[in-house]
């Protein structure tokens, strides 16, 4: 039986809080979680115990310091720690994904005031390695060169200010996307984020979740789809990308319903956990699923 490692911060978890890979039951193979990367000869281990494929989920950007080395180790790295980099990174993800025409806002890192005056007075001001909506404000006046951002302040960017439909504050759709035996990818069903009263539309901020086939339009789906099977060829041609495991893609939907690409996480939080606390079964079923999936991929590849 294979053992899969999986990187966390031990240091996080709560007293008597299991983590969701926790409660996996699958015979195919084992799961360790730990922090605690070593090797002896060509071995490699995670809290002493050996390893055949390490599963990064670690939160390097809330705690860098104890974000341990991963190079020249002699098993698999699955999202591998370069990728998970790049799609941190908000202005080198964009001008990545601008010479592929994806549809995406435009930002900026600098000339603040020429650039909202230009975009119309108003714009959304984010931390440039932001995550969970911390840090993201509209505002209508140039911003300071940094803004806090989940561990201290980071390099301010602007991103053009997307009107949404009417009715809305704010509407974002998160893409889950898979890995497969083949490494073809799987896109189960998008989740709708909503909001009548703050246009940062975050599950963490108090946005509303819906399935999002209950209220975005088919034409609109159909092209998420096809934007995020685009988006999959790319990412799948990229260096060190056949062991990249699972990807959430961030769509924000205008007026018209069209939607923008705004943000790749390579450690795509929470799955289905929000809308099954709301909507119970089919969801959680479909929760276990996305928990078990990357883990499942990873241990065919192995």
């Amino acid at each position: 039986m294979k053992t899969i490692g999986i990187l966390v911060s031990t240091r996080a978890k709560k007293p008597n809080h299991k983590r969701p890979m926790e409660n996996i039951s699958n015979t195919q193979f084992k799961i360790v979680f730990g922090s605690k990367v070593s090797t002896s000869k060509d071995l490699v281990f995670l809290e002493n115990e050996r390893i055949d494929a390490l599963y990064d989920r670690f939160p390097s950007r809330i705690l860098p310091e104890s974000y341990p080395k991963l190079q020249g180790l002699n098993i698999p790295v699955a999202n591998p720690p370069q990728l998970n980099r790049m799609f941190e990174d908000k202005i080198k993800t964009q001008g990545f994904l601008e010479q592929f025409a994806i549809p995406m806002p435009k930002v900026a890192s600098s000339d603040f005031k020429k650039t909202i005056d230009s975009w119309g007075g108003i714009a959304i001001v984010k931390p440039r390695f932001g995550a969970f909506g911390v840090g993201i404000t509209l505002s209508t006046t140039p911003p300071p060169p940094h803004t806090k951002g989940l561990n201290g302040f980071d390099p301010t960017i602007i991103q053009q200010y997307i009107r949404s439909p009417f009715g809305y504050k704010g509407i974002s759709i998160r893409q889950l996307l898979f890995r497969e035996k083949n490494r073809s990818w799987w896109f189960p069903p998008p989740i709708a984020r909503c909001s009548n009263n703050d246009v940062i539309v975050n599950a963490s901020r108090g946005a509303d979740l819906f399935p999002a086939k209950e209220i975005i339009p088919h034409n609109s789906l159909c092209l998420i789809q096809e934007l995020s099977q685009k988006i999959a060829d790319i990412l799948s041609n990229l260096p060190k990308s056949s062991w990249l495991l699972d990807v959430g893609l961030d769509f924000i939907i205008d007026q018209n319903w069209k939607p923008w690409l705004i943000e790749i996480n390579g450690q795509p939080k929470g799955k289905y956990r929000e809308i099954s606390n709301q909507r119970g079964e089919p969801w959680l079923k479909k929760h276990a699923e996305a928990i078990e999936k990357p883990l499942s991929t990873l241990a065919q590849w192995i």
